[in-house]
């Protein structure tokens, strides 16, 4: 009874946080769930009311950005695009919870172009040399984070990257998060309320804003919001660029024209000139803020390094033979006498790994 109660009651705080009108409008918005008027579309017609209701929440939230309606309208009002709570809770942190969630029918559109490190070296190593000296970022490090992120083009995510932010952006609505609370509660009874309230509010106000990233991105290449694949966090492409970094960071690399991160040369370019931004430079501690800013989590710090160590030897094997000595700009540095043995921190990385992998 008591927990009901508080539920209830940050409900109450949940609809005055996340608009900004006010309680009265709020509710009166919950009230009128009548969908966007286009009465020519068989789409909204043959929608239920709850997804009209929710596509109606998020169309109301994207006009107050400054998206016309009916741009947003077009991308949103499809079959494809729908309420998922196992994915905004899989976005709050819970894993697990994507076990329940349908497979995605469609694949990646870049799986069929992924390569072995090897054959990646053999067919753009002297691309990735030039981007290296040109950004002062090691080739092992681009290398790394290709590799980590989507094996180098192997796995580049088969979730809707506009459902995503859709279904992050509803997490606003406090129907739809009393129903991700109960979701999380039921998995992880020990987990605060207060905590995961506080990590939904911050999580839904990102997630509205890269939806608008999302519906903002030139339609070219393999870069169209409407059928735009990419992981569940919404992040897409071989670097795995989320929208708003894709239009912030995003670098022609071919020189054809387009920016496609679902094209190699623009993926390798695009990485440089991300950790280029985030202030890479020869010290140890900037390169490590670099790559959390690529992705917040000391694990995945780990990961890079480690697989940095190990393509660096597939990149400078004359070096590492010959003298031992560490990469162009100092980026790891290398003794000769270095173990054979995985290190502390590796055999810890492959535990960690594992350990991400049984929850996935």
């Amino acid at each position: 009874m008591i927990q009901d109660k508080v539920i209830i009651f940050l409900a109450l705080l949940w609809i005055i946080a996340s608009n900004s009108s006010g309680l009265g409008h709020s509710i009166a918005n919950l009230r009128n769930t009548s969908p966007p008027k286009d009465p020519t579309d068989k789409r909204t017609l043959s929608m239920d009311s709850n997804n009209k209701k929710w596509l109606k929440f998020v169309l109301d939230k994207l006009e107050k950005k400054g998206i016309p309606r009916t741009k947003a309208y077009k991308l949103l009002a499809h079959k494809n695009i729908r309420l998922q709570p196992q994915l905004i809770a899989a976005n709050l942190g819970y894993i697990s919870a994507l076990k329940s969630l349908p497979r995605p029918g469609s694949s990646s559109p870049n799986q069929k172009y992924g390569l072995s490190k090897r054959q990646f070296l053999k067919r753009y190593g002297s691309f990735l040399k030039e981007v290296s000296e040109r950004y002062r970022i090691p080739q092992e490090m681009i290398l790394s984070i290709l590799w980590v992120e989507t094996r180098i083009g192997m796995d580049t995510g088969q979730y809707s990257v506009l459902n995503v932010y859709y279904n992050l952006t509803l997490l606003q609505h406090p129907e739809v998060f009393i129903n991700v609370l109960s979701l999380v509660k039921k998995t992880y009874p020990n987990q605060s309320i207060f905590y995961i309230m506080k990590k939904a509010f911050l999580k839904s106000q990102w997630g509205l804003e890269e939806l608008k990233s999302t519906i903002r991105l030139p339609k070219q290449g393999n870069v169209k919001p409407d059928s735009l694949n990419g992981s569940f966090a919404g992040a897409f492409g071989i670097p795995q660029f989320i929208p708003s970094s894709y239009l912030s960071y995003a670098k022609d690399g071919d020189g054809d024209g387009l920016i496609n991160l679902f094209n190699m040369k623009d993926a390798i370019e695009s990485t440089a000139n991300y950790l280029s931004h985030m202030g890479w430079s020869d010290l140890k501690q900037s390169q490590h803020q670099a790559i959390l800013s690529y992705n917040n989590s000391k694990i995945y710090l780990n990961k890079v390094i480690y697989h940095s160590r190990k393509v660096y030897k597939d990149i400078y094997p004359t070096q590492m033979e010959n003298s031992g000595s560490g990469s162009p700009h100092n980026a790891i540095k290398k003794t000769s006498d270095t173990p054979t043995k995985k290190t502390l921190l590796e055999r810890k990385v492959d535990q960690m790994t594992a350990i991400m992998n049984n929850r996935q």
